[in-house]
């Protein structure tokens, strides 16, 4: 089932909201700053199933999600669907 972009976006700015917002004081792994350096706007960070870290992010004028694996040493784009 595909998901219309504004309820998608509207989710994850929901839960950015209930995850509260990431501090500018907050240390960024070094895969979540390379996608800063390469021009996205890092909003938030959220938690993730299985380990993974969450950061809501914007680039282009485009939401997107950002997933840092368990070890810090990757960061995945895109959607994460469930077996639901």
């Amino acid at each position: 089932m595909r998901l219309p972009r504004n309820l998608i976006t509207l989710g994850l700015g929901l839960t950015l909201l209930n995850a509260g917002l990431a501090t500018a004081a907050e240390e960024l792994p070094a895969p979540i700053r390379m996608v800063q350096e390469k021009g996205a706007r890092i909003l938030g960070s959220f938690d993730a199933p299985d380990g993974l870290r969450g950061y809501a992010a914007e680039y282009q004028n485009q939401g997107m999600a950002l997933y840092l694996t368990p070890d810090g040493k990757h960061v995945l784009t895109g959607h994460l669907f469930d077996a639901q």
